[in-house]
Formats: structure tokens, C-alpha cells, sequence
């Protein structure tokens, strides 16, 4: 009998867990010690599990879409070829990527990047050789070794660059990073901008965001002036964290903190706007409307909470009807 209420306590307990929507899942320690990489000035930490999410039903809208990135600069028969080439297939071999980026004007030049998955560097290199003397041009980057690694450089841009660590990393980084991390130098310490989040993100295994940014700012830069233009309360930011997982749909939820209540409020309205321009443009279709009925929008003081599930019918609508990141618009939404 006292074997039976334990189980059935326990079974309890298990339910009251998995409903609840504060619990949370813990960052990998495999994924908190590569952060631990990141510049510790890095005011945006992004990630995602490339292998976990291409096992969801969504993965192949997913790896569609990091193919087209790819295709931008080379033909279909040119794809073909560099798959075959380099042994390098995205879908199968592209496993997971770390992003932290300082506040700038360019994600691109204030990046470091860790990359993992399956990479041939001696067949990558020799293809894009290849490449590049049928086209009778030289070769734009220049070769140097750091700590027994070989560092590929631009010569636009000499102070960025790409490494192979190893047959499973690539780092992609200022010369300062690149040198720290590939001479073991790095400090033990995580960016604030993953410390001040990491307790908040609930779905932390597959994608998650953290921002700590001063918006204010970060509105004078180029990125920030074009953030502003869609979002008018943008400078009101403080920080912001959003994660999702992807299954047979996908749920996400997010949270962003204001420098008021006032302007979280009108951050709250913001959304709840576009949430229902939204609805007006898949109001044809119930599921669609649904779906988006169950994005849940609220304020808490000064913050800004998210949260929701759109399922793989609400995405089928999508892809039907043409909107967002599928068909012609791909390229454009990337």
C-alpha cells in the first residue's frame, strides 16, 4: 500500500511538472562551456541544435531554407557539385551553431562563431581553389598558422577570419578571438548576455536568442535604424530572451524587458497589432486563425511576455498560401 501512494505521488508530481509552463530546460554543459568561448562583451548570444530540430516534422522547411542561403551564389548544378566535391551535405552535416555578436553596426564583423558538424577541410579548401582558377582570378583570402592551425583571412577584411579547428568545429572570428580561443586564453567568464537570461529560457536544448543591449543605443547603428523602422518602441529595450522547439510544429516563448511600464505596455499593443495583421492575412483559413489566436501576448510591469504554439497544419497554411519565409519569398525573409 505504501508502495502504491508513493507511485501514484510520484506519478503526480511527474504531471504537475510537465504541465507546468514555468518549468524550464537546462542549457547543455557541453553547450555552456563553448559560451563560455564567446567575447564576454558579446550583447547577443544565439544558438541552435541543427541535428535535434531536423528531427522534428519541420526540418525539411528548415534545411530548405539553409540550402537556398547557400544557392544565392551558385546554380543548382553548381550545389550539386559542391556537396559531391567537399563530402559537406547541410542536412546531414551540419550539427549545431553558436553565435555571440557585440553591439555594432554589422553582425557579420562583430561575430564569433562556432560551428559544428562534419567538415573535410582539405577537399573545402581545394573546390573553392578550383573555383576560383577557372574564373582566372587569385585566391581572396591569405593562409596563416596560429597555434598549429591553419587561419584563412580576407583580404578585405584581414582581421576576420575561419578556421577548422578540427573535423568537427569552425571558428569564425576576429583575429583577436580566433588567436585566444585556438591558444586556449579565453577567461572562464559567460557573457551577461547569456547569464542575465539563461534562467529564463524554457526551451534551451533546441534554439534560443538572449539580447542585452542598451536599444537607446543601439538605434543609431545600421541594424538598429532598420529594427526601429518596424518597431518604434525598439530603443525602449533592455534585454530580451526567446526560445522555441521545434516538433511536429513549434513552441516558443520569449520575454522582453522594458526600460518602463509604460512603454511595455505599448510594446504589448505593438505586438498584439501585428499578431492581428497576421490573422487578416490567413483569415481564409480557420486553423491558420486559430494557431494565432493561442499566441498569448501579456505585460508584467515592465515586461513583455510571449508565448505559444503553432502547429504543423498552421504551417502547411503557410507554405500553401506563399507567406513568410517558403516559395519566391525565401530569399527575401533570410
Amino acid at each position: 500500500m505504501r508502495k502504491s501512494l508513493f507511485l501514484l505521488c510520484a506519478l503526480l508530481l511527474l504531471i504537475s511538472v510537465a504541465c507546468d509552463r514555468s518549468a524550464r530546460e537546462a542549457v547543455p554543459q557541453t553547450v555552456r562551456a563553448e559560451v563560455a568561448l564567446l567575447p564576454d562583451e558579446s550583447a547577443m548570444v544565439m544558438y541552435g541544435d541543427v541535428q535535434k530540430i531536423s528531427q522534428s516534422a519541420l526540418a525539411a522547411d528548415i534545411i530548405a531554407r539553409l540550402e537556398s542561403e547557400m544557392r544565392h551564389e551558385m546554380s543548382d548544378s553548381d550545389f550539386v557539385r559542391f556537396k559531391e566535391a567537399t563530402g559537406f551535405d547541410p542536412q546531414k552535416d551540419l550539427h549545431s551553431i553558436l553565435l555571440g555578436a557585440r553591439e555594432g553596426e554589422q553582425i557579420r564583423e562583430e561575430a564569433a562563431v562556432i560551428i559544428h558538424g562534419k567538415f573535410d577541410e582539405q577537399r573545402i579548401i581545394a573546390f573553392m581553389k578550383e573555383e576560383i582558377a577557372k574564373h582566372e582570378k587569385d585566391v581572396p583570402w591569405q593562409e596563416e598558422t596560429i597555434a598549429g592551425h591553419q587561419v584563412y583571412f580576407g583580404e578585405r577584411r584581414r582581421d576576420f577570419g575561419v578556421c577548422f579547428a578540427n573535423a568537427n568545429t569552425m571558428y569564425l572570428g576576429s583575429r583577436t578571438w580566433l588567436t585566444e580561443v585556438l591558444e586556449g586564453k579565453t577567461t572562464p567568464a559567460l557573457p551577461q548576455a547569456f547569464t542575465a537570461a539563461e534562467k529564463s529560457l524554457r526551451y534551451a536544448e533546441q534554439f534560443w536568442l538572449s539580447l542585452a543591449v542598451d536599444g537607446e543605443q543601439m538605434a543609431g547603428h545600421g541594424m538598429g535604424r532598420e529594427l526601429r523602422k518596424n518597431f518604434p518602441k525598439f530603443d525602449a529595450i533592455q534585454d530580451a530572451v526567446f526560445s522555441a522547439r521545434a516538433g511536429e510544429g513549434v513552441e516558443f516563448e520569449g520575454r522582453v524587458q522594458c526600460d518602463n511600464e509604460e512603454n511595455s505596455k505599448l510594446m504589448v499593443d505593438l505586438l498584439k497589432g501585428g499578431l492581428a495583421a497576421a490573422k487578416l492575412q490567413v483569415s481564409n483559413d480557420r486553423t491558420a486563425v486559430d494557431a494565432l489566436n493561442s499566441i498569448k501576448i501579456d505585460q508584467k510591469g515592465s515586461q513583455v511576455l510571449l508565448h505559444g504554439e503553432l502547429t504543423k497544419k498552421f504551417f502547411d497554411t503557410l507554405r500553401e498560401q506563399k507567406l513568410l519565409f517558403w516559395g519566391d519569398m525565401c530569399r527575401k525573409h533570410i
